[in-house]
C-alpha cells in the first residue's frame, strides 16, 4: 500500500479499509502479536492519509469562503444574484488573490454591465 502511487485510484479506498480495520483491531483488548505488527506497519500511511484529508478538508473550506465572500460582495452591490452573475462567482475565485482584491474593492464603481465586460476579457 505504501508503494502504490499517490495519484493511484485505489490508494485512497484501500487507505479508508485498512482505517477502519486497523481502529477495529485497536478496539480489541487482546491482539496477538501478528495483529499488532499489522497496526505498527498501517500507521504511517494511515497518519499520512490522515493528514491528507486534514489538507483536503482545509482547501475546501477556504474555496466555499472564497466563493461565500465573493457572493456576499456581489450581492451587497448588485442585489440578488442572476446566472449570469452568479458565473462569475467561480470565476473570481479563480484569479491570483491581489488580482481577486483589487477586482472586488472596485465593485462599488462598477456598473453590472462594466464588471461583465471587465470579466469577459479575463482570462484565467
Amino acid at each position: 500500500l505504501t508503494e502504490l502511487p499517490e495519484n493511484n485510484p485505489f490508494r485512497e479506498n484501500l487507505l479508508e479499509i485498512l482505517a477502519d480495520w486497523r481502529k477495529n483491531l485497536e478496539l480489541r483488548d487482546n491482539l496477538s502479536r501478528e495483529e499488532e505488527e499489522v497496526i505498527m506497519n498501517l500507521s504511517p500511511a494511515y497518519l499520512q492519509q490522515i493528514e491528507d484529508w486534514k489538507q483536503e478538508g482545509k482547501e475546501e473550506g477556504k474555496e466555499e469562503e472564497r466563493f461565500s465572500l465573493i457572493t456576499s460582495l456581489l450581492e451587497g452591490r448588485f442585489g440578488s444574484l442572476d446566472a449570469e452573475l452568479s458565473g462569475l462567482v467561480e470565476k473570481i475565485a479563480k484569479f491570483p488573490i491581489s488580482e481577486r482584491t483589487q477586482l472586488l474593492l472596485s465593485l462599488g464603481n462598477l456598473s453590472r454591465e462594466e464588471l461583465l465586460q471587465r470579466l469577459s476579457n479575463e482570462a484565467v
